[in-house]
């Protein structure tokens, strides 16, 4: 899969930093990925933060293949316990490519709760509507996108 040359740049830009990468969305559904059209989405768990200049360097190094999302296990755990959906569908819709355990450990104290449910419908609304005007204007390759 395409992931595999982003994941070796990453561990080897990020080395000691390094904690997790986790693969999340379309990109672990072969049969819902697009390769050039759809992205790949990385969760990428690291010790420290990454000043922000060393994190646009390796977007603009991919070119827009990837969404990278960099977190430290604390900011990961703060997203837990608002049940953010990143946090939810890193570990229910993914793949984990590395790990040193510290992702392992986070997810295993990760709920779903009301709040995390209230997410996900009002981003159902959201996709659903969002499908809709795709439709009705023609863009009949991004409805499908929207849906799932």
């Amino acid at each position: 899969m395409e992931y595999e040359g982003i994941v070796e740049l990453l561990k080897k830009r990020m080395s000691e930093d390094l904690h997790s990468i986790i693969l999340f969305g379309s990109a672990t559904r072969p049969e819902d990925f697009a390769p050039g059209y759809s992205t790949i989405d990385l969760l990428i768990l690291v010790k420290r933060k990454i000043p922000v200049i060393d994190r646009m360097k390796m977007i603009r190094e991919l070119a827009g293949k990837a969404n990278l999302i960099f977190l430290t296990p604390r900011e990961f755990m703060v997203l837990a316990e608002d049940q953010h959906p990143l946090v939810l569908l890193s570990i229910k819709d993914s793949k984990v490519l590395v790990d040193d355990g510290t992702f392992t450990e986070l997810s295993k104290n990760v709920r779903v709760g009301e709040k995390a449910l209230k997410y996900f419908k009002s981003f159902s609304y959201t996709y659903l509507s969002l499908a809709l005007e795709s439709l009705l204007r023609g863009n009949y390759l991004d409805t499908p996108h929207y849906l799932y």
